[in-house]
């Protein structure tokens, strides 16, 4: 006996048409002989095909050409005939309708097949074998290539293959009613087959068709089995027979509603686990949300769209900055909230017409569709909850890019702090973003500051180097102006000087010596003017120095000359002391700024001293 494969490969069909006027004119003597051992049943309608199964090579080959009762036999060259109903059962061979793909599907789409036994179905195979006092009693449903037991009584079998069952027969479109066989020993489709021949030893078979539960396809058979032949089955016995097939489709109907009502429970379980997974991540989402917001160094608030705009979220930054815990502000209107924290009544009012402002924005803006209630509280609860973390990124919840351009603002403000001793204020920048509903109604603003002080401390130093930037720029350009404009008088009178230095009257004249050191005089005054110019060259890195040789001796007595005089109006004596192992050293460098230096060092000397 083997089992059923729902899977089965398609069988090859071969398909006789005998004549229906071969039939008629000549009857078949094996049709007699039928009747004559006492089976009541249908021979096998001209529309039937007959099916071979896969080659066993356990069995003896048999004939590929099959015949219908009253076909004309193939010429002698051929294989001989082989006709099941003259001949005996054929193995691997069995009759079917021409729509049996059609009854396969719609069996296999009930599902019934290789379910696990079920209490009502034996209790129909049991009233069978009651109440017709026989040993076997099965519901059989007819597959592809094998027939499956749902329920049997008197067999410890699961099935057979399709070529051993009578119920093939059962459920062939063409068998009207219930499908009897008196005596399967002499009857000649059947007295070959195993299960007459051997174990269980069919003698009596009656099989009613089970129908499909929504059309009036055959697609099992409830059948009654015996040991013994009968000699009759009357129409009584046939209907009852027919009613228990009947109640076996009524089971298979309530079969498909459990089977719908555990795929329900099933799906419904599955979503509710899912559901309660979504929750559980929902509500770990929206606790990571409120700790980033928590912890977030920007001061974070949110206010409902209510009347009075009362508080929704505090972070802890804006405890930090106001002094008011979120405890004291959560649920309070927002004007009395900041009543001590931002000085004057017009800061306030400022920054509630704002808010105001973005929620009149933000709904003007949202499609007309959208502006409805409902929707799912926790997906609106998380929605809600994740709107100020979706702010503090610029993508607030459910808002589009245009309504976000539209309805975002921000304000300047300045937050004291009354509970710090030096009561500080921080100048913050609010930038205000609706919150929006899944389904497009505004349900808030979020408000996500910026600490603006050290931002203005930063703008206000960059303006203090700016503008003494330009302060040495002028500097430069006055510098360089003064020192051009004083060269040429300057450069005039030593031209002047020299040439009285160089006239013979004036060389050995009394006052020759105060020519000399008027023109030294000059000497310095150009090259200080000329130093003035060099302060810009200086800042731009681009100062040169002069590489010449000189004396020690020279540029002494040149200091000395121009400090001489000052030292003559305080009464005080200037006296050169030098070596002369150094006076006349010879030394390679800028003497001009070395001057400089000694006459800055005797300036301070003459300044300080008061007599000597």
């Amino acid at each position: 006996v083997r089992r059923m494969g729902c899977a089965a490969s398609s069988p090859v069909t071969r398909v006789g048409q005998p004549s229906m006027e071969s039939n008629a004119q000549q009857p078949h003597a094996s049709s007699a002989r039928g009747a004559a051992a006492g089976t009541v049943a249908t021979p096998t309608p001209p529309a039937a095909a007959w099916h071979e199964a896969a080659p066993d090579p356990d069995r003896a080959p048999h004939h590929e050409v099959l015949c219908h009762p009253g076909q004309v036999p193939p010429p002698a060259s051929l294989e001989p005939p082989t006709n099941p109903h003259r001949e005996g059962w054929l193995a691997g061979k069995w009759a079917s309708s021409s729509n049996d793909a059609e009854r396969v599907a719609a069996l296999r789409e009930l599902g019934i097949l290789l379910t696990a036994r079920e209490p009502a179905f034996d209790r129909l195979t049991q009233l069978g074998a009651a109440l017709f006092k026989v040993p076997i009693c099965l519901i059989s449903f007819v597959d592809q290539e094998e027939q499956w037991f749902k329920s049997v009584v008197g067999l410890e079998e699961e099935g057979t293959g399709r070529d051993l069952a009578f119920c093939t027969y059962t459920t062939l479109h063409e068998t009207p009613g219930v499908f009897v066989v008196l005596d399967a020993r002499e009857d000649p489709r059947f007295k070959g087959n195993p299960l007459v021949r051997g174990p269980p030893h069919v003698a009596f078979y009656a099989g009613a068709p089970v129908y499909h539960t929504g059309t009036r396809l055959k697609v099992g058979s409830f059948c009654i089995i015996d040991h013994v032949p009968r000699t009759s089955f009357g129409a009584e016995e046939q209907r009852q027979l027919q009613l228990l097939a009947d109640h076996v489709r009524h089971e298979l109907i309530s079969h498909a509603t459990r089977a719908a009502d555990e795929r329900k429970a099933k799906a419904l379980a599955a979503l509710s686990s899912e559901m309660r997974e979504t929750q559980r991540s929902l509500e770990a989402s929206v606790a990571n949300y409120r700790n980033l917001i928590e912890s977030a160094n920007a001061p974070v608030f949110a206010v409902l769209n209510a009347q009075l705009l009362p508080v929704q979220l505090w972070n802890r930054r804006m405890e930090h900055i106001t002094g008011i815990r979120a405890e004291s502000a959560i649920g309070k209107p927002i004007m009395d909230v900041f009543e001590f924290a931002i000085e004057g009544s017009y800061q306030r009012r400022e920054l509630v017409v704002a808010i105001r402002s973005v929620l009149d924005r933000a709904h003007d803006a949202m499609p007309a569709a959208g502006d409805t209630d409902g929707g799912d509280s926790a997906s609106a609860g998380g929605a809600a909850a994740a709107a100020p973390m979706a702010a503090l990124t610029g993508q607030s919840a459910n808002l589009p890019d245009a309504i976000r351009l539209v309805a975002n603002r921000s304000v300047d403000i300045q937050i004291v702090n009354p509970a710090s001793p030096r009561g500080e204020a921080t100048q913050v920048q609010i930038v205000m973003t609706p919150i929006v509903h899944e389904r497009g109604r505004v349900t808030g603003v979020v408000c996500i500051g910026e600490d603006t002080s050290e931002r203005l401390r930063l703008e206000a130093e960059h303006m203090k180097a700016v503008a003494l930037e330009k302060a040495d720029l002028a500097k430069s350009a006055f510098l360089a102006s003064l020192s051009h404009e004083m060269r040429t008088p300057l450069n005039g009178m030593i031209g002047m000087l020299e040439l009285a230095l160089h006239d013979p009257q004036l060389r050995h004249a009394k006052g020759a010596r105060f020519v000399r050191q008027a023109w030294t005089s000059s000497r310095l005054l150009l090259n200080l003017i000329s130093d003035c110019h060099d302060i810009a060259k200086i800042e731009a890195g681009q100062l040169s120095l002069v590489d010449e040789v000189f004396t020690p001796l020279h540029v002494a007595d040149v200091a000395l000359g121009v400090v001489a005089g000052d030292a003559r109006k305080k009464g005080l004596r200037l006296a050169l002391q030098m070596p002369h192992s150094v006076r006349d050293l010879r030394l390679s460098g800028d003497p001009h700024r070395v001057a400089r230096v000694l006459i800055n060092l005797l300036y301070n000397s003459v300044k300080f001293t008061s007599a000597g």
